[in-house]
C-alpha cells in the first residue's frame, strides 16, 4: 500500500471520511475484515462473502433512529419526539420481524414490473428531452434529479404543487438521517413526518394511482406503517438514483473503451448495467443490529454490538470480482451486493436498473459526444459514493461514410 493510500486509511480510521474510501476498504480486507471501528462504535464488514453473510442472517437486525431517539434521557423530548420515532422505526429498511415481512410481502406484488412498468414515465423520452435542452448541463442536477422526479410524480400522481412539498419532506426526511446533530433537525424531520402522514392518507382516499393501491395493500396489514412505506418509496428514489446515474455516466466517460461497447451493443444494455451497478453503488454500508451473539468472519459479535455491511467494500472484493475497480462490461456480474440482499433486498431493484438503462442510453445516443466539461466533485463521506456534480458538453456526432 502506499502512503498515500495507507494516510487515507488513518484518515478514515479517525472519523475523516475520504473522497475515496476505496484504499481503507482494501486495508480493511487484507488486515481487518471485520473490524471494530472505535469511533463509529461499531464492526465494519467488508469481504463479500462475510457481508452476503450477515445480510441475510436473520439474527441481525435493521434498526434506524428510533432506537436512539428512545434513549434520550429527558423525558418530555422522548414525548415530543414519539411521532417521529414510530415514523423511522415503520421505516422497510428500518424493520425487522414479523410486521416487516407482512409489509413486504403486501408490497411485493406492486413492484412487479407488469404492475409498475406501465405506470411509469418514458425515461427514454424524457432523458433525451433533457439532455437536448442545453450543450452543457450537469448529469446528476439537471438530469438524474429530474428524472428521479418524474418517476416519483408518476408512482403518487399529486399535482406539482403538491408533489414539489412532497420533495421538500423527503429532503428533510433524509436530512435529519445525514445530520451531525440530528436532534437539531428534529422540528423539520417531525413537519416531514407529518406532512408523509397526510399525504398518505389523501392518496388512499383519492384512490386511482399507484402510491394509491400500495399503500392500501400495506395499510390493510399494518396501518402504522404506510406514512413510513411512502416516505420510503419517496427518498428511496430521489437520493440513490440520480447519484447511480451519475456515477454510472461517470465511469463510463472515465473508459472511452467500454463505452465504445456500450454504444454498440444496444441488445445487451439489460446485462452491461449491472457492471455499472457494482462500481456506482450509493449506499456503501447496510447497519445491522446483532439480537443474539454470532461470529463473523471469525470474530464473535456480541448480542446488541452494531455491525456495518460495506456494500461497496463487497463490490470492489477481488475474490468476488477480479481486477475490481476496472469497468468491464462483460464481466459476469453475480453476487453485486448494491441493492443489497435477505429479507431486506430493494424491492424497487428492477425499476432502478430499468431507469439507470434508459437514461444511459438517452445520454450517449449516437446522435452526439458527451465529454466532461469540468471537473466532477466527489462526495467525501462513508454513507454515500457519489458526487456534488457531474458537468459535461454534448457535441454532434460526426458523420460516418455511410452518412453521404
Amino acid at each position: 500500500m502506499t502512503s498515500a493510500a495507507a494516510e487515507r486509511c488513518r484518515a478514515e480510521l479517525e472519523g475523516r471520511a475520504p473522497t475515496d474510501p476505496g484504499p481503507f476498504y482494501a486495508w480493511l480486507r487484507e488486515n481487518a475484515p471485520v473490524y471494530r471501528h472505535p469511533q463509529a462504535g461499531a464492526c465494519f464488514a467488508a469481504r463479500h462473502d462475510d457481508v452476503a453473510e450477515l445480510l441475510r442472517d436473520r439474527r441481525l437486525v435493521a434498526q434506524g433512529p428510533g432506537a436512539m431517539l428512545a434513549t434520550l434521557s429527558d423525558p418530555h423530548e422522548v414525548q415530543r419526539l414519539r411521532p417521529l420515532r414510530e415514523f423511522y422505526n415503520n421505516w422497510m429498511v428500518f424493520s425487522s420481524g414479523q410486521s416487516h415481512e407482512l409489509v413486504r410481502a403486501a408490497l411485493r406484488p406492486w413492484f412487479a414490473s407488469s404492475v409498475v412498468s406501465p405506470v411509469l414515465p418514458d425515461v427514454g423520452r424524457l432523458a433525451a428531452d433533457l439532455t437536448g435542452r442545453a450543450a452543457e448541463f450537469d448529469v446528476l442536477g439537471d438530469l438524474g434529479r429530474p428524472i428521479a422526479e418524474a418517476v416519483v410524480g408518476s408512482l403518487v400522481g399529486l399535482d406539482d404543487a403538491r408533489l414539489a412539498q412532497l420533495l421538500v419532506w423527503s429532503d428533510a426526511a433524509v436530512g435529519f438521517l445525514t445530520a451531525a446533530d440530528p436532534i437539531a433537525a428534529t422540528t423539520d424531520a417531525l413537519d416531514a413526518a407529518e406532512g408523509f402522514r397526510t399525504t398518505a392518507a389523501a392518496i388512499m382516499e383519492r384512490g386511482g394511482t399507484w402510491a394509491a393501491h400500495a399503500l392500501r395493500a400495506v395499510g390493510a396489514v399494518d396501518p402504522g406503517a404506510v406514512a413510513g412505506v411512502l416516505a420510503q418509496v419517496v427518498t428511496g428514489t430521489m437520493e440513490p438514483l440520480p447519484q447511480a446515474i451519475a456515477n454510472a455516466a461517470f465511469a463510463l466517460l472515465r473508459s472511452p473503451t467500454q463505452l465504445a461497447s456500450w454504444r454498440s451493443a444496444p441488445s445487451r444494455h439489460g446485462e452491461m448495467v449491472e457492471e455499472l451497478v457494482r462500481l456506482g453503488c450509493p449506499f456503501t454500508y447496510a447497519p445491522r443490529t446483532a439480537t443474539e451473539a454470532v461470529e463473523i468472519g471469525g470474530v464473535r459479535i456480541e448480542a446488541g454490538e452494531r455491525v456495518l455491511a460495506l456494500l461497496y467494500s463487497a463490490n470492489l472484493d477481488p475474490e468476488a470480482f477480479p481486477d475490481p475497480k476496472t469497468l468491464a462490461l462483460d464481466r459476469r456480474t453475480t453476487g453485486v451486493l448494491s441493492f443489497g440482499a435477505g429479507v431486506h433486498y430493494c424491492l424497487g431493484a428492477a425499476v432502478a436498473r430499468s431507469v439507470l438503462q434508459q437514461t444511459l442510453a438517452a445520454l450517449f445516443a449516437p446522435t452526439h459526444e458527451v465529454r466532461l466539461a469540468g471537473d466532477a466533485e466527489p462526495v467525501a463521506s462513508l454513507g454515500l459514493h457519489g458526487l456534488h456534480q457531474l458537468p459535461v458538453r454534448l457535441t454532434p456526432a460526426a458523420p460516418t461514410p455511410s452518412d453521404g
